[in-house]
């Protein structure tokens, strides 16, 4: 398997990155669809008023370009932070009007990468991989054994999002440049960033030794 390289800037939290200012009853369309650094991000909902009441459905895509929905129940004067990873949204919608009351819609600097597959051949899975990081980044290296997006039989359609992702006990909640082995087969590997300081660089190098016989 060829040496994989990627590289990211993670985008800092942005409480108006998608749209501000929505008002009345929607259903709205972001002025920005996604956060611009090739990431997933978790969304956010911000309000001056008590919107408690009033869940809000984001329509958009995940890591792996699937579609996505999420419902969140709206902020009571503060912000409100959903549990799905975003890479676009589509559309915003309101469970009833917000009346004169107005919200602004962004994303968390919680971020993830697009899955990268690795090779599961059982005779040499072994899998180095570094971390270099640049400028304030908390990050984690994790990986999942799930089969993702696959629709045929017997494999069940399983999103990223909803797969069962382990970290990296070497890669997990680090600041700093550093590398880890994985001995043992598995599906694909992904950058989740915990936090950042906008401006922070991150590259994940990968070599798999798989041997095709």
């Amino acid at each position: 398997m060829r040496p994989i390289a990627k590289s990211y800037t993670p985008a800092a939290e942005s409480s108006t990155g998608y749209v501000t200012g929505i008002t009345g009853a929607g259903p709205w369309t972001p002025t920005n669809a996604n956060a611009g650094d090739n990431l997933s991000h978790l969304t956010t909902i911000t309000s001056a008023a008590n919107l408690s009441a009033l869940t809000f459905t984001i329509t958009g895509k995940d890591a792996s370009g699937v579609a996505l929905t999420e419902t969140i129940t709206g902020p009571n004067a503060t912000t409100v932070t959903g549990t799905k990873y975003f890479s676009s949204i589509t559309s915003i919608s309101v469970s009833a009007t917000l009346g004169a009351n107005t919200a602004d819609v962004g994303y968390a600097a919680n971020a993830v990468s697009q899955p990268i597959p690795m090779s599961y051949l059982a005779n040499a899975p072994a899998i180095g991989i570094a971390a270099i990081v640049t400028g304030t980044i908390n990050y984690t290296v994790q990986y999942t054994y799930r089969e993702l997006n696959v629709s045929a039989p017997p494999t069940p359609v399983v999103q990223a999002d909803d797969a069962a992702w382990f970290a990296i006990t070497a890669l997990s909640g680090k600041t700093s440049t550093l590398d880890a082995q994985i001995a043992f087969p598995i599906w694909a590997l992904q950058l989740l960033v915990n936090s950042l300081t906008a401006g922070a660089t991150i590259e994940l190098d990968i070599l798999q030794a798989v041997s095709s016989s």
